[in-house]
């Protein structure tokens, strides 16, 4: 209940109607009625669950950047490439369930462009190392000896990403890639060529989880 203390015209304390009278530094101070926020300080579960994809695929883009503004710098037509595989990343990025949200790993692509990717390509595990075996192929504009390769190694349960950049030419028809720190873990792999002058770029494809030997 509000007091009004000279009358109609004068002060009052406490809530009155709308309005909440109280006496400030000997001023009479009328307000309106305060108003509860209802979202929580750190947000709805929606802005919380928006907040974390953004955060988890930009650092997973970041942490491989280098291969990205490779791989995205035509598709970004002169803006940042990482920003443009964030993009076109995002709507099949993540798994979402009931219990967590973390990212579909087979479904992301660091790469995007026409060169050729390998033929029936294999892959195995031995002192450390990974091994990657692949078919010679016909000869074309978008397929040439000269093709150089890349790779990127993800170990999902650490976090950390080991990458190749131009590591070997597609004529070789093998890879063998140093992860011994992620021996007895398993790890995603990816794998894409480019043009032997960098101008044109493949898409990157998933190759599989494999666990790291000794």
């Amino acid at each position: 209940m509000g007091i009004l203390s000279t009358g109609i015209l004068g002060s009052f304390r406490n809530k009155t109607g709308a309005v909440i009278g109280r006496r400030h530094r000997g001023q009479d101070i009328m307000t309106s009625l305060y108003r509860v926020n209802g979202t929580p300080k750190e947000g709805t579960a929606k802005q919380k669950e928006s907040r974390f994809k953004f955060s988890t695929l930009n650092i997973f883009l970041n942490n491989i950047s280098e291969l990205v503004n490779a791989g995205f710098k035509k598709l970004a037509k002169g803006g940042n490439p990482v920003n443009t595989a964030y993009s076109y990343n995002y709507g099949h990025a993540f798994i979402v369930n009931e219990v967590e949200i973390k990212l579909n790993l087979p479904q992301l692509v660091y790469s995007k462009g026409n060169v050729e990717g390998p033929e029936s390509l294999q892959m195995v595990s031995q002192d450390g190392h990974i091994t990657m075996n692949w078919l010679e192929q016909p000869q074309s504009l978008f397929c040439q000896g000269s093709d150089t390769a890349n790779f990127l190694i993800y170990n999902e349960t650490t976090g950390d990403s080991a990458y190749f950049l131009n590591y070997c030419d597609r004529s070789g028809l093998k890879a063998s890639l140093d992860v011994s720190p992620d021996i007895d873990q398993e790890v995603h792999c990816y794998m894409s060529f480019a043009s032997a002058d960098g101008k044109m770029q493949g898409n990157s494809i998933y190759l599989g989880l494999i666990k790291v030997l000794a």
